[in-house]
């Protein structure tokens, strides 16, 4: 049989840092006993990556069910963050294996990671509207908001899926005003996503001073996109408000073309897993701030290697090149 593994995933790093982790995640299940039966359980990976982490991430319910059922790994432990396998299986669609984990093995649906996310959030944020709706049919907090102030609104715009945001509405619990804890909207977490599909659906359900709107740092849904390199959604943007948009500036002077050449970016402490989702996926490090206290001693952030999409990398440069001339 033949794996086919995503060489860019960015949790790579996690999956990889031990033998018996990539064996879970790539649904080696006769590996995975070989390697237990020779060198235990005990071994945890990067930052506290654990076999039954590896496994819901793969989307592997045979491997998982043998490491709790068998070898009697906790369905509840997480790695250094809090982060579970009922939230890795959310973010990744495993309908099967979230309901294993709730059903089964009775972890806590509510149950949220050091960042503040949990299943319902990691699900909005893989897109995943199953997964949602098996949350909001267990009375699962609607409300809940992780320490980046991102909403359910929010990272479902955030994963680009239209169908999730009809879905929400459905259920009466999208509200379009929701923003963050740096005032990014809506718009602003769909221009992470490059759905032009979304960015179209919201431009026509939606009212249109979000697309304008101004995060804390001025930054508009344009200089957003700029950061991530979402060329669709740049583009569309650019089709309807014209090449000018390009130039305005946030409140330091940076243009989205300043944006699109940003090479770092910052993120609070909210969990590696978290950052590694949701950052851009092609630049090569991530600035996380460990404290919110700015009298804290010694150093307060530290850098979080990323797995780089070099195909993302050589569209970036691509796309600056276009617009570069386009505004000239």
């Amino acid at each position: 049989m033949i794996y086919y593994v995503d060489i860019y995933d960015p949790l790579w790093y996690e999956n990889t840092s031990t033998p018996l982790n990539e064996a879970c995640w790539r649904g080696l299940k006769d590996e995975v006993q070989r390697l237990i039966d020779k060198t235990g359980l005990q071994e945890r990976g990067k930052n506290g990556w654990s076999p039954p982490l590896a496994a819901s991430y793969g989307g592997h319910i045979d491997v998982l069910c043998l490491l709790i059922d068998v070898y009697h790994c906790d369905p509840s432990q997480g790695d250094d963050d809090g982060v579970i396998s009922l939230h890795m299986a959310s973010y990744k669609g495993h309908l099967n294996i979230a309901q294993y984990l709730v059903n089964e093995c009775h972890v806590d649906p509510d149950i949220a990671d050091s960042s503040g996310n949990t299943g319902l959030l990691y699900s909005a944020l893989g897109g995943h509207v199953d997964l949602v709706i098996m949350f909001l049919k267990k009375k699962c907090n609607v409300s809940q908001v992780n320490r980046e102030g991102s909403t359910l609104s929010l990272l479902a715009c955030k994963s680009g899926e239209v169908g999730l945001v009809d879905q929400l509405k459905q259920f009466g619990i999208f509200s379009e005003d929701d923003i963050d804890s740096n005032g990014c909207g809506i718009v602003h977490y769909c221009a992470m996503s490059d759905s032009v599909e979304l960015l179209v659906y919201l431009y026509n359900n939606h009212k249109s001073e979000l697309f304008q709107k101004r995060d804390c740092f001025g930054g508009t849904p344009l200089h957003i996109a700029c950061e991530y390199a979402s060329s669709g959604f740049i583009m569309k943007m650019v089709s309807i408000f014209g090449y000018k948009v390009l130039l305005e500036a946030d409140y330091s002077g940076r243009s989205s073309l300043h944006y699109l050449c940003s090479g770092l970016v910052d993120k609070y402490c909210i969990t590696e897993v978290y950052n590694k989702l949701t950052a851009p996926c092609d630049i090569p490090l991530l600035m996380q701030f460990l404290t919110f206290n700015v009298h804290t001693k010694g150093d307060r952030h530290k850098y979080i290697s990323l797995n780089i999409n070099v195909t993302k990398q050589h569209k970036r440069a691509s796309l600056l090149s276009t617009l570069l001339k386009k505004t000239s």
